[in-house]
């Protein structure tokens, strides 16, 4: 969840990423079967990667339940494509 959560921080503002490296650190449980809020913000910028900071907490009481740091790296549009390309020659091998 969080790591959807820090890409489109990013593809928001209409920037494709992919994520280079996330880090979470779980501070309470996660429930499934409750209203969870998400916040996520650009801290930094450095070249094709952007860093990216987030929380997950509870809609009820805005307790904190975890939160993210990520590395995004921005890619070409067609980053996608190529990969499939590139995965589809690799299993026809």
């Amino acid at each position: 969840m969080l790591d959807e959560i820090v890409g489109h921080c990013v593809t928001l503002g209409d920037e494709f990423v992919v994520t280079g490296s996330l880090k979470i650190d779980f501070v309470k449980p996660v429930p499934i079967s409750r209203p969870l809020t998400s916040r996520a913000a650009v801290v930094r910028r450095e070249g094709r990667r952007v860093y990216v900071a987030a929380e997950l907490s509870l809609t009820s009481s805005g307790a904190v339940l975890a939160s993210a740091h990520a590395t995004m790296v921005r890619r070409p549009s067609n980053h996608y494509e190529r990969h499939q390309e590139w995965l589809d020659g690799q299993c026809e091998a």
